[in-house]
């Protein structure tokens, strides 16, 4: 995820790096046989390229907090989807402050509210044979 967000960017920036080293190269031929001297123009190729490697460094930072906001809810999803499955209906999902997918998050939580409330047919099932089985061994046991 990382990689796929910053690498466009990163690739403009490198060519950018590129093409002004390019330039100041070309321009220094041009000067050196005018007979000029240009002495900032190291500098001003420097302070550039520190800026361009700078925001380079800005689009990683972002990429990567962007996707532990992402992945760390996803992965926090699945693990409560999979508590349920395992028969945990008290497993809802915690995301931190600022992560994203907050209203999946909300849905899901609210839809294992509803099935507390409505459990489906086939567990409605399965707990009245589960207490006649507990009512027949307790019937049994009487005698």
């Amino acid at each position: 995820m990382v990689f796929a967000a910053a690498w466009p960017p990163c690739l403009g920036m490198a060519a950018a790096i590129l093409l002004l080293g390019l330039f100041c190269s070309r321009l220094s031929g041009e000067a050196l046989e005018a007979g000029v001297e240009l002495p900032s123009l190291l500098w001003v190729f420097l302070a550039t390229a520190a800026f361009i490697v700078v925001a380079m460094g800005f689009v990683l930072w972002t990429a990567v907090r962007i996707s532990h906001r992402v992945a760390g809810p996803t992965f926090n999803v699945g693990k409560v989807l999979e508590r349920v499955r395992n028969g945990d209906s008290s497993a809802r999902v915690h995301l931190r402050e600022g992560d994203y997918l907050m209203g999946i998050a909300e849905l899901i939580n609210a839809h294992l509210d509803w099935l507390q409330e409505h459990p489906p047919a086939a567990q409605m099932a399965e707990d009245a044979a589960t207490a006649e089985t507990q009512v027949t061994a307790g019937a049994t046991t009487t005698h």
